[in-house]
């Protein structure tokens, strides 16, 4: 399997498989839901980094678990890289961004602007740039 920068999809070998790991939107939300609005941070705690991963793999891999990762124990440092680039192309997809570092708090304020409108709720976020709502007003 080859990384694609335009689905997100980025080879993680794991133990000697390869895993089609991607980061959706669905996932993204996912690690919002798990982790609350600092999810990026912190990606280099074994435990965290799992759970991750398994977000990550359960569109192509929904039989990995965070366990079976941790049983595994892959190398945290390249794992770790691997990880980064599948974020950095949930990020940037095709623009000549998936090199770039992920910048947890840019990302951070995306998910706050995307993630409750993919949800449905309103946000404290959207509350306060969009104004009170007057009766009667659409």
């Amino acid at each position: 399997m080859s990384d694609n920068d335009f689905t997100g999809d980025t080879a993680l070998d794991l133990g000697g498989t390869v895993y089609r790991l991607r980061f959706s939107w669905t996932a993204l939300a996912a690690l919002e839901t798990k982790f609350g609005s600092r999810a990026l941070l912190g990606l280099n705690s074994p435990t965290k980094l799992a759970e991750t991963i398994a977000i990550g793999l359960q569109e192509h891999h929904p039989e990995m678990t965070a366990a079976r990762i941790l049983e595994i124990s892959p190398p945290l440092r390249p794992t770790l890289d691997t990880v980064t680039a599948a974020l950095n192309r949930a990020m940037w997809g095709r623009a000549s961004g998936a090199d770039r570092e992920v910048n947890p708090q840019g990302l951070r304020s995306l998910l706050k602007a995307l993630l409750p409108r993919l949800l449905g709720r309103h946000s404290k976020l959207a509350t306060a740039t969009s104004g009170s709502a007057r009766p009667g007003k659409p």
